[in-house]
């Protein structure tokens, strides 16, 4: 099982966990710590006593659409594989089968078949595993969460750069841009996938204040600010 657990600011960093109560968000994080790799807890009560909750935080959770509560008591982070990445070789699959089984993954969020939210596709549900050795979990991306007309492909380094030159979009800082998706999985804001990384970069470009509209000259005159000197001009006006 692995030992580390992440919580994505797409989520916790809203309006909508903010208005939770302090109590319910401390029982939140405790769970995900709590949590095996597929996000199940079958000691939900029993942690959240421990920290001096009780189940009223569970139910908040659970009426907030935070946590997912099985009639067996075993309870689900909905947003489980928003916050977690986990490697194959430290990934440990649930004993929860029987509620693994009653819900279905979408775009990284599980859902109960009945929930109106809940695009059923057929799919099996899997779990999300970063395949990477490396110690940054590169993005996975699955078929059945992208558009299947046309299988979504994360731009590379280059190819942003040369899209940002098409666009007039000099002040592209494209490294960030790439690391900034990839960290997120190639997923917007609402979680939905990316399925056009161009129109990323535009609404990217659209969000800047004062995009630079020409490419950057090397040419300074000497009224820089950045560059000249007090005393140097004084001695060429007085010349």
């Amino acid at each position: 099982m692995a030992k580390r657990r992440m919580f994505s600011s797409d989520i916790i960093r809203t309006d909508a966990f903010g208005m939770l109560s302090l109590g319910a968000q401390a029982v939140y994080f405790c769970l995900g710590v709590s949590a095996d790799d597929d996000g199940f807890i079958s000691s939900a009560l029993t942690t959240t006593r421990a920290h001096g909750g009780s189940e009223a935080e569970l139910n908040e959770l659970v009426n907030a659409g935070y946590l997912m509560r099985f009639d067996s008591g075993i309870y689900l982070i909905r947003h489980w594989h928003l916050h977690n990445q986990i490697k194959k070789d430290r990934y440990t699959p649930t004993i929860c089968l029987k509620e693994k089984s009653s819900v279905v993954l979408v775009n990284n969020i599980y859902y109960f078949p009945t929930e109106p939210e809940c695009l059923q596709d057929g799919s099996t549900l899997e779990p999300q595993i970063s395949e990477e050795k490396d110690s940054i979990d590169k993005p996975s991306i699955t078929k059945s969460s992208r558009d299947d007309k046309e299988p979504f492909s994360p731009p590379s380094l280059q190819e942003l750069k040369e899209y940002a030159k098409q666009i007039n979009y000099y002040s592209f800082h494209s490294d960030a841009f790439l690391a900034y998706y990839n960290a997120h999985n190639w997923t917007t804001s609402n979680g939905n996938p990316v399925t056009d990384w161009k129109k990323m970069v535009d609404l990217w470009k659209a969000r800047e204040k004062a995009p630079v509209s020409r490419p950057p000259s090397s040419y300074t005159t000497i009224c820089d600010p950045r560059n000249y000197d007090v005393a140097e001009l004084e001695k060429l006006i007085n010349n």
